[in-house]
């Protein structure tokens, strides 16, 4: 009998009072009752992770025309746009609190994340070197598309 080479992974959304990194953010179609809808699948890493912690933080955005600032994307919407009014993107010239792509490398603090209540903090930027690094670990985590 062949023996299973496969690894149990526990997904989990981030956590409240903890601090992550958004590593990866990228847009994804889902279906659901009503036919299909977009929504970004942010991926985070702790910022300091526990020994013990295995599990792959992330969090699927649905997208949409209208959102509050409690709703899931409303706080990252929310969060961004007042931290790009104050502060400079470590290394994008006009950053868009619109575009998930310049949230990459940003460290989040989740001040609640209780639904219709939710509200996130970004603190700053981690250096690109350890972003690119945990880029690369997620996608050697990830299952392959033939799985």
């Amino acid at each position: 009998m062949p023996v299973l080479d496969v690894e149990k992974v526990e997904y989990k959304p981030p956590q409240e009072g903890e601090d992550y990194i958004v590593v990866l953010t990228e847009e994804q179609t889902a279906q659901t009752q009503d036919g299909e809808t977009e929504k970004i699948q942010v991926a985070f890493e702790p910022l300091e992770r526990k020994e013990n912690d295995k599990a792959i933080y992330n969090e699927g955005l649905w997208k949409t025309v209208r959102y509050t600032p409690t709703s899931k994307i409303g706080s990252f919407l929310d969060a961004f746009e007042g931290y790009f009014k104050d502060n400079k993107h470590p290394t994008v010239e006009n950053p868009n609190y619109r575009n998930t792509d310049d949230w990459v490398g940003a460290i989040v603090r989740v001040l609640s994340w209780v639904e219709r209540k939710r509200k996130i903090q970004v603190r700053g930027y981690a250096p690109k070197k350890r972003v690119d690094a945990l880029q690369k670990q997620i996608a050697e985590r990830r299952p392959k598309e033939n799985d």
